[in-house]
C-alpha cells in the first residue's frame, strides 16, 4: 500500500507528457521510461524486509517477576547444653524480582550475569522446647536474599534447552524475633542468622509450541555463617552447613514477550551453630515446602 503513490507519480508524468503533444514517436522511450521507474520502485526493500534484514542482536535478556509465593516452613535447632530441642513451624510470605542478560556466543551456546532479589517475612507462631525445660514461645521471622550469578545456556534443539552451568554468590539474611521465658511477656529477643553461600544450580527446559516445563535443582554450600543477638550476648559465628532445592515450573506463552507461570519448590537447608561462652546457638535446620506464581518477560 506505501508504495502506491509511486505509480500514481509514473501514470501522472505519462499523461503530463502526452497531454503536451510529444510526436507519438516519443511513446516507445515515454513506455520504456516508465517501465525503468517502475521497475525501481518495485525492487525497493518495504519496510519489513528491511527491518527482517537488519543484523540480529546478540544479547537476549529477561524479567522474572513473582510476588505471589507461599510457604510452609518448617524450624528445628537442637542444643547441646541444655539438651534441649526446638521445634517450630508456620507460613511464609515472599516476593522475588529477578533479571538475566546473555551473550550469544554462537548459534546454540550464551553466556551472561543474573540477578534476583527477594524478600520475605512468616506468621507469629509458638517455638516448642523439649528437653530439659519445656516451654512455648511466640517466634516469627523476616528477611531478604540477595543471589548474584553467572549462567551458561546451550540450545540442545527447538524443544530442549539446558543451563549446565550457573553458579551464583548468594546472601540470604533471617531475623527471627521471639519471646524467651526469662523476659518480660512485652519485651522481645532478636536474633539474626547471615548466610553467605556459593550455590550451584542447572536447568533444563522442555518446550511444546506455547508450553514450557523447567526443571531446576540447586546446591548450595555454606562459605560463612553467624547469629547476631540482641543485648549481651553479640555475634557467634557458625561452622558452615549446606542447602539444597528441587523446584518445577510450568509456564505458558501468552504473549511473544510474556509468559506465566506456577511453579512448585523445596529447599532443605542446615547450618552448624556453636558455642560462645554461655551462649550457644544451636545446630539447626529448616525445610520449605511451597508455590509460587509469576510472569517472565523475555526481551
Amino acid at each position: 500500500m506505501k508504495k502506491d503513490w509511486r505509480w500514481t507519480v509514473a501514470v501522472f508524468a505519462w499523461v503530463m507528457v502526452t497531454t503536451l503533444g510529444l510526436p507519438k514517436s516519443s511513446s516507445a522511450a515515454d513506455a520504456e521510461l516508465i517501465k525503468e521507474m517502475s521497475k525501481s520502485m518495485w525492487d525497493e526493500k518495504s519496510l519489513s524486509e528491511e527491518i527482517k534484514d537488519r543484523p540480529k542482536s546478540k544479547f537476549k535478556g529477561w524479567v522474572d517477576i513473582s510476588p505471589l509465593q507461599l510457604y510452609w516452613v518448617r524450624y528445628e535447632e537442637d542444643f547441646s547444653i541444655s539438651d534441649t530441642k526446638s521445634d517450630w513451624d508456620t507460613i511464609m510470605f515472599r516476593g522475588d524480582i529477578g533479571v538475566g542478560l546473555l551473550y550469544e556466543l554462537d548459534e546454540t551456546n550464551y553466556i551472561g550475569p543474573e540477578a534476583q532479589f527477594g524478600l520475605f517475612y512468616t506468621q507469629e507462631e509458638d517455638e516448642d522446647f523439649k528437653g530439659d525445660a519445656e516451654v512455648s514461645t511466640p517466634k516469627r521471622f523476616d528477611g531478604y536474599e540477595l543471589k548474584l550469578g553467572v549462567t551458561w545456556e546451550h540450545v540442545l534443539n527447538p524443544q530442549v534447552i539446558l543451563r549446565p552451568i550457573s553458579i551464583s554468590y548468594v546472601i540470604r539474611e533471617i531475623d527471627f524475633r521471639r519471646k524467651e521465658k526469662d523476659v518480660p511477656t512485652a519485651d522481645k529477643i532478636s536474633e539474626t542468622n547471615t548466610l553467605r553461600y556459593l550455590e550451584y544450580s542447572p536447568l533444563i527446559s522442555f518446550i511444546r509450541d506455547r508450553l514450557k516445563i523447567n526443571f531446576r535443582p540447586a546446591f548450595g554450600w555454606i562459605l560463612e555463617n553467624e547469629s547476631r543477638s540482641s543485648g549481651n550476648r553479640g555475634t557467634t559465628k557458625g561452622d558452615g552447613g549446606y542447602l539444597w532445592r528441587a523446584e518445577l515450573k510450568v509456564a505458558y506463552q501468552f504473549l511473544e514477550n510474556l509468559e506465566g507461570y506456577v511453579s512448585g519448590l523445596y529447599e532443605f537447608q542446615f547450618q552448624e551453630g556453636d558455642i560462645d561462652g554461655d551462649f550457644e546457638w544451636g545446630d539447626n535446620e529448616m525445610q520449605t515446602y511451597g508455590v509460587m506464581l509469576g510472569v517472565n518477560i523475555p526481551f
